[in-house]
């Protein structure tokens, strides 16, 4: 049987704060060169760029702390491998601590679409769609970040995340979120098609 690779599933703990400081410091270089401050992609909320920032933290796409092998998965595939480690900006972007814990969990996703260079949040849990996002001076809800596009067509190549990452990402969360009721047949058919599946897999007994 073809199990699908999750690194989402493996998570032992949180990524040491020197993996954290090292994707930091490319994101940082990347989005906001020479800057103070920082920025969440998807609800745009601000911090300070220092290591420490309490709102928005730097999430690895693929989870350094999953045990996987990154560098074995990503063979081949020419966006990821120009990340050249885990710790690269194509994997990863800043997102506040909620939705990077939200993300991890598989109750958000990003819809991607390479053609047009589209980024789109998803929120898979309806549980959050009634709720606030916390961080102090975060003043919006996940409804109001639910199917928010978050990528402009025109952004430069070398600033896009690894959208392959995003897609298995997305793939996976969609599977789960279905088989948690979270989706109906006809909702996952529809998200499954917008995504561009990229997902590798692995024998298992």
């Amino acid at each position: 049987v073809l199990t699908p690779i999750d690194p989402w599933e493996c998570l032992s703990s949180n990524s040491s704060q020197a993996s954290k400081s090292k994707l930091r410091q490319n994101l940082v270089t990347l989005y906001h060169p020479g800057g103070a401050k920082i920025m969440c992609v998807v609800s745009k909320v601000v911090d300070d760029a220092k290591d420490g920032g309490e709102r928005v933290v730097a999430a690895h796409l693929w989870p350094r702390s999953s045990g996987l092998n990154f560098a074995a998965w990503s063979s081949g595939r020419s966006q990821i491998t120009a990340c050249k480690d885990i710790d690269g900006a194509a994997n990863g972007l800043f997102l506040l601590k909620d939705i990077e814990k939200a993300f991890d969990d598989k109750r958000v996703c990003f819809i991607c679409d390479p053609f047009n260079v589209q980024l789109q949040f998803f929120v898979l849990d309806p549980l959050l769609l009634d709720q606030d996002l916390c961080p102090k001076g975060c003043d919006t809800t996940w409804l109001a970040l639910h199917k928010k596009r978050i990528m402009s067509p025109d952004i430069e190549m070398n600033k896009r995340p690894a959208f392959q990452i995003l897609s298995h990402h997305a793939s996976l969360s969609v599977d789960a979120a279905f088989r948690k009721g979270w989706l109906t047949a006809e909702e996952k058919l529809d998200l499954k098609s917008s995504i561009e599946v990229t997902s590798p897999s692995t024998s298992t007994a």
